[in-house]
């Protein structure tokens, strides 16, 4: 059996603290005294660790590294834990199960993927990422839309009348088309790609992410259609 002074040198090294042994902690950054609550915690073989927002207060960089040193520390350790964010990305990346609340009350628990691509109501969709709704026709597994049509799961009730769940991967772009319809509204620069919002002629608004090589920008006429191989969730209209 483990000693605590050999226990907390087992949590020391295991998250990147060897070198800071001897500092004071106001000389310590936010990573670090948070790998330093972490240790502590995990030196004392907890049977159960509440993590609250534990990286509110730190820059993106930091913010993703130090998420993966937190969850293979506790992965390492076997310890079950409940992490608590307003992240959607951290909560989607680090969580082996996820939910989310509204108001105190639980909406939803599952695998991120599922939750992400099948939110149990719009809130959920909504919550987790860019959501965009656009009306259509259900019947059996197949939606019917202005955009095209996709293989569909019924989250709600069983009506031929149906709103689809889009996200911005879910929607194809093309620049200069022989045919438009739609104009793009807005675009983000994200660094690697673009996020661009797309205002049909219905006026329903579909989010759209295409590399940051397409030059695309606010006024464009362009043609948009559904482009995905997975199911799409859909609502009762």
């Amino acid at each position: 059996r483990l000693t605590d002074t050999s226990k907390a040198d087992h949590w020391i090294k295991l998250l990147g603290l060897d070198a800071f042994r001897d500092k004071k902690p106001a000389t310590l950054s936010g990573g670090q005294k948070q790998r330093v609550a972490l240790a502590r915690t995990l030196a004392h073989e907890p049977d159960f660790v509440l993590l609250d927002e534990p990286l509110s207060n730190l820059d993106a960089a930091l913010k993703d590294t130090l998420r993966w040193d937190i969850r293979n520390a506790l992965k390492d350790a076997g310890v079950p834990a409940i992490w608590v964010t307003h992240d959607q990305e951290e909560a989607l990346s680090v969580g082996d199960r996820v939910g989310v609340l509204k108001e105190g009350i639980i909406q939803q628990i599952d695998t991120p993927e599922r939750c992400f691509s099948l939110p149990s109501n719009r809130f959920v969709a909504r919550f987790l990422g860019e959501a965009s709704f656009i009306a259509g026709n259900c019947e059996g597994d197949i939606a019917t839309t202005d955009l095209g049509n996709a293989p569909a799961i019924k989250v709600d009730h069983d009506t031929a009348k149906v709103d689809v769940l889009l996200r911005p991967d879910d929607i194809h772009l093309i620049q200069n088309a022989a045919t438009s319809n739609g104009k793009v509204t807005w675009v983000r620069y994200e660094g690697g790609s673009r996020l661009c919002a797309v205002k049909l002629a219905c006026d329903t608004v579909v989010t759209s992410r295409v590399s940051h090589e397409v030059m695309v920008r606010p006024g464009d006429a362009v043609h948009v259609s559904i482009n995905t191989t997975h199911p799409l969730a859909v609502f009762a209209a």
